[in-house]
C-alpha cells in the first residue's frame, strides 16, 4: 500500500502527516518524532524508507511534522519543544484511533527523544524507541553553535570568511528560532522519571553513562548513525535500513 498522506488536527494549525498502513493487519504502530532543524531535513529520506521497511513487516507508521516545520501549517515561530509535545500527542491520537488493539510505539529521533519521552511519561504510548537520544539540550545546543562557527570559516564552503559577530542569535544551523524555543531546547535534558526500563529500546552505536536507562540496545550500523555529524547524504544504506527493520519488526510483539 502506498503512504497516505494527511491532514492530523491541532490545537489551531493543522499538522501534515503520512500513514505507512500494512496491507495485513498490523503488529504494532509506531509514531515517529522527528529530530529538529538541519537534522530533520538531512534524515527525511532515511526515516521514510525505514517507515516503508516496518510497514512491509506488518508495522504501522506515521510520519508528522512539527508546527511550524516541513509542510505543517504555521510560521518558523510557531515550533516550540512544548508545542511539539502537544503536536506528538496529536499524532498518536490519530494512530491509537485507526489501530486500536496493538502497542503504541514512539520512535523519538535525536531530540525527537526527548519529545517521546515527555508524550510517554503522560502515558501516551506503551514503549519507547530511542535514536540516538539527546540527552542534553544545552550540551546539543552549544555543539550546534560551536559547529556552525566551525562551518562558517571553512573556505570548502565560503570563499570569503565570514565573521564571527554575523551570526545571527535568532537563528541556528541556518533555521529562525524564537528565543524561547533556544531557552526551551537549552533547558531540556533526559529523565527516566515515570519512564519504565522495560519500555525503552535504545537505537544507537554505543552505549555509555549517559545512556537512558533502557532494557534492549540495537546497534546501529556506521551508515545509519554517521549521518548526524555529516552535512550531506547523498546515497541511503538500504541495506543496513531493511536489516534494522527487521530486527525490529520481528520482536515487536514482546519488546
Amino acid at each position: 500500500m502506498k503512504p497516505q498522506p494527511l491532514w492530523i488536527p491541532g490545537d489551531a494549525l493543522r499538522l501534515f502527516g503520512v500513514l505507512h498502513e500494512p496491507v495485513m493487519r498490523a503488529r504494532a504502530a509506531v509514531v515517529v518524532c522527528a529530530p529538529i532543524l538541519h537534522e530533520y531535513a538531512r534524515s527525511h529520506r532515511l526515516f521514510a524508507v525505514l517507515a516503508h521497511e516496518l510497514q512491509v513487516r506488518g508495522v504501522a507508521v506515521l510520519r508528522f511534522d512539527y508546527r511550524g516545520t516541513g509542510d505543517s501549517e504555521g510560521d518558523d515561530d510557531a515550533f516550540s519543544m512544548r508545542h511539539a509535545v502537544r503536536d506528538a500527542g496529536k499524532a498518536i491520537d490519530v494512530l491509537r484511533a485507526r489501530f486500536r488493539d496493538v502497542p503504541l510505539i514512539m520512535l523519538g529521533v535525536r531530540v525527537g527523544a526527548l519529545i517521546a519521552a515527555a508524550a510517554a511519561i503522560e502515558g501516551r504510548a506503551d514503549r519507547l524507541w530511542l535514536w540516538q537520544p539527546v540527552v542534553d539540550g544545552a550540551a546539543y545546543l552549544q555543539g550546534l553553535r560551536e559547529f556552525e562557527a566551525r562551518e562558517r570559516q571553512s573556505p570548502m564552503r565560503y570563499r570569503i570568511a565570514k565573521r564571527a559577530d554575523a551570526i545571527d542569535d535568532a537563528s541556528l544551523m541556518g533555521f529562525p528560532c524564537s528565543r524561547d524555543m533556544l531557552d526551551e531546547l537549552a533547558g531540556a535534558n533526559w529523565s527516566d522519571a515515570g519512564i519504565a526500563r522495560s519500555s525503552v529500546t535504545l537505537l544507537d552505536a554505543v552505549v555509555d553513562g549517559r545512556s537512558p536507562a533502557h532494557a534492549r540496545h540495537v546497534p546501529l550500523a556506521t551508515e545509519l548513525s554517521a549521518w548526524a555529524e555529516q552535512l550531506d547524504m547523498t546515497r541511503i544504506a538500504l541495506g543496513p535500513i531493511r536489516a534494522l527493520a527487521a530486527e525490529l519488526a520481528d520482536p515487536v510483539a514482546g519488546a
